[in-house]
């Protein structure tokens, strides 16, 4: 947060509507706690308390309003995998913004055996897939995931054939990230495959 007065006086209204008291030491506590989102992260955060809960929020609360519950966060993510799968597929080498999907997709075989994953085991490779990244902390380091473009090509040393890769945003950080999902619980689909995308086959 950069500007501390704006968040003084939203905490404060927010306290008053839910006629709670707010010491020094309290907002202090509030404002550690919510240093690293942005200011307009926070005010939704505050307005969303404001219309949706009973009891003056907890810090986990507020930031749980931001990034939304592990399991929203997980759920997020797995449609981030599957978006990515589709559009860019394993021939191209991507790179997750959030680093527990690059991780996890790596503990469950890799990215380019992942997009080969036939479309009726996609419900398995879901519940696995939130179960590894619900254990992972939120600071895991980013990762590379290779391509059969950069594999091949590196491998045969045209290095100037090494396409960019391909950066996929994380959607686990939009704001009210607990607004955006109507069933946490749900794993959705694989997304219809692009025409241009070649199919792969599983090796047998």
């Amino acid at each position: 947060m950069k500007d501390r007065l704006a968040f003084i006086q939203a905490i404060s209204g927010l306290a008053e509507v839910f006629n709670a008291e707010m010491s020094e030491m309290k907002l202090a506590i509030y404002e550690e706690a919510l240093s690293r989102f942005s200011d307009e992260q926070v005010q939704a955060a505050i307005n969303y308390s404001a219309g949706t809960m009973r009891f003056f929020p907890k810090p986990v609360e507020l930031i749980e309003a931001i990034e939304g519950s592990k399991e929203e966060q997980a759920t997020l993510a797995w449609e981030s995998l599957l978006n990515a799968i589709t559009h860019e597929g394993a021939y191209h080498t991507v790179d997750f913004e959030d680093g527990r999907i690059s991780k996890t997709v790596r503990m469950l075989g890799g990215w380019q055996e992942i997009c080969m994953t036939p479309t009726k085991k996609l419900q398995w490779l879901c519940k696995d897939f939130i179960a590894v990244y619900k254990a992972l902390p939120p600071d895991t380091e980013r990762e590379l995931m290779i391509g059969i473009h950069e594999f091949e090509n590196s491998k045969r040393g045209f290095l100037d054939h090494i396409p960019k890769p391909v950066q996929i945003p994380c959607l686990s950080k939009r704001v009210g990230a607990a607004m955006m999902i109507s069933d946490a619980g749900e794993c959705k689909a694989l997304p219809k495959r692009n025409e241009n995308q070649p199919e792969l086959e599983l090796a047998r």
